[in-house]
């Protein structure tokens, strides 16, 4: 899968998140280059719509909580359902996550990649007031 993030806050608290998850100082990382990206889409299974997760039978907790089992097994179970998978994020959840499957190339579409910014010190990291 694609992990992007529908915010570049959201992206960020991603990034520090992930550096963390690694035992690393996310200052130590950088520079990182923010990319947006256009993606053609026709299937996307939205969990931060209340039905969808009763039907997957999770919770929000669920799908922001460091125990990864249910996420991946949700992941796996929609592999051939959906093109993508719309979610909170799990480093904050005010932001959402679109996770795209890319094993099949055919099944999405990505148009366009444009560079955004580029996070070269800690400041750059920090949300936006």
């Amino acid at each position: 899968m694609l992990y992007t993030s529908l915010s570049v806050q959201g992206a960020k608290a991603e990034f520090i998140k992930s550096a963390k998850l690694i035992k690393a100082d996310p200052k130590s990382l950088l520079p990182r280059v923010l990319h947006q990206i256009e993606a053609h889409l026709s299937k996307v299974v939205n969990l931060t719509d209340k039905r969808n997760r009763q039907f997957l039978n999770c919770s929000v907790a669920d799908l922001i909580g460091d125990d990864w089992t249910l996420t991946q097994k949700i992941g796996n179970q929609l592999r051939n359902v959906c093109e993508a998978i719309l979610s909170y994020s799990a480093a904050d959840s005010k932001h959402k996550n679109l996770n795209l499957y890319i094993i099949n190339p055919n099944s999405v579409s990505v148009v366009d990649s444009t560079m955004i910014q580029t996070m070269f010190d800690w400041d750059s990291l920090k949300p936006a007031k």
